[in-house]
């Protein structure tokens, strides 16, 4: 007698059985992660201030004139900076040290009761000035130089860190915070009388660089700035880091 064979039967036992193994694998790596409980870990925030000493001036002066016409105006701001300007390269300030940040024109109006309108009677021109300098000891002498040649407001000097400079300062502050953060973890596991382990994760929560600003309110300059000393102040870089250890 012969024996028949069913090629469909054949198929689906075969697909059951390659179910069946796939089920046994995802259940036995289920079983393998839940043998392995969550490590147990202690989270740290260590924080640290740095103050330095600055080697970078910045100052903003600003050009404003008025005249009866727009054109006029914007003619006037642009010779007063153009002489700023030569004038402070003849000091030594490179040209990438001195930018303008702003030019402004807008019109000066007064209401007229006459005719209910407002009414045009000048123009007013800007220039806003910065102009960096690492030479702490130019500062008063540089910023008398803008005021003699053409600018009559000085919006603000600010004393701060070069780039180099403060690449150094946020690694010291850094180094600082992490010391803290890693003595607190000693303490906390030392009163819990548990061990360190590992570091599990590392992350910087916050930075904080505070320039120093010379206090001065803007206003027209008419003085000279050539005999006043202009002292420059620390600045203060802080950071703050988390650290989070396994605890054996």
């Amino acid at each position: 007698m012969e024996s028949s064979v069913n090629p469909k039967g054949n198929f689906l036992i075969g697909v059951l059985g390659i179910g069946l193994v796939l089920v046994a694998l995802v259940l036995a790596m289920n079983s393998g992660s839940n043998s392995r409980p969550d490590r147990n870990t202690i989270d740290v925030t260590g924080s640290a201030s740095v103050t330095a000493a600055p080697d970078q001036a910045e100052l903003f002066v600003e050009i404003q004139v008025q005249e009866d016409t727009a054109e006029r105006a914007r003619s006037e701001a642009a010779s007063r900076a153009q002489r700023v300007i030569s004038a402070l390269k003849d000091q030594g300030v490179k040209n990438d040290n001195i930018e303008s940040l702003s030019i402004n024109i807008y019109p000066l109006s007064d209401y007229d009761r006459e005719t209910g309108q407002n009414k045009v009677y000048a123009y007013r021109a800007s220039h806003l000035l910065k102009i960096t300098t690492n030479d702490l000891d130019k500062a008063g002498k540089l910023l008398d130089t803008a005021i003699s040649s053409g600018a009559n407001t000085v919006q603000n000097i600010q004393f701060t860190l070069s780039n180099e400079k403060q690449r150094e300062v946020n690694a010291e502050a850094l180094e600082k915070a992490t010391g803290e953060a890693s003595a607190k973890a000693e303490a906390i596991a030392k009163s819990l009388r548990v061990r360190l382990g590992s570091i599990a994760k590392v992350s910087e929560s916050n930075f904080n660089y505070i320039p120093y600003a010379y206090p001065m309110a803007a206003k027209a300059m008419e003085e000279s700035y050539a005999d006043t000393p202009i002292q420059p102040q620390s600045v203060e870089v802080s950071a703050s880091i988390g650290i989070q250890y396994e605890i054996n």
